[in-house]
């Protein structure tokens, strides 16, 4: 099946279930979206962060095209085109960390002893 997409309006919003494919997903929309997108109680986990990162400084770069992107990354065109077309899972969140270190941007991890109360895993966004 053949199918064309073509850039158009559209206002609404869509209540998605809770998983990681439904998440990159939504994210592969607001790579396509003109303007603001805001997603409501997402469901996070670390690569999907990481492509939200890698979403919002393509974005400001004005990077849409996917030559562009390829050549910004260092990647060959068809995995420009999965990055684009919303398929993160078919990247390692190292490689997810690589395309962030290659837009100038630093990933900084930190492991210590858990506190009663904490959350095992915490991931923040400066």
């Amino acid at each position: 099946m053949k199918v064309e997409v073509s850039r158009s309006v559209i206002r609404g919003s869509v209540k998605a279930p809770s998983s990681k494919s439904a998440m990159q997903r939504i994210l592969a929309g607001t790579l396509l979206a003109d303007g603001l997108s805001e997603i409501r109680s997402p469901s996070f986990c670390e690569d999907s962060l990481a492509v939200i990162e890698i979403i919002r400084i393509l974005k400001k770069r004005g990077l849409e095209k996917q030559k562009d992107v390829a050549a910004l990354l260092d990647i060959d065109k068809s995995e420009s085109s999965k990055l684009m077309n919303g398929e993160f899972n078919r990247f390692s969140e190292g490689r997810l960390i690589g395309f962030l270190n290659k837009l100038d941007y630093k990933v900084t991890m930190r492991i210590s002893p858990l506190q009663k109360g904490e959350q095992p895993q915490q991931v923040v966004m400066v």
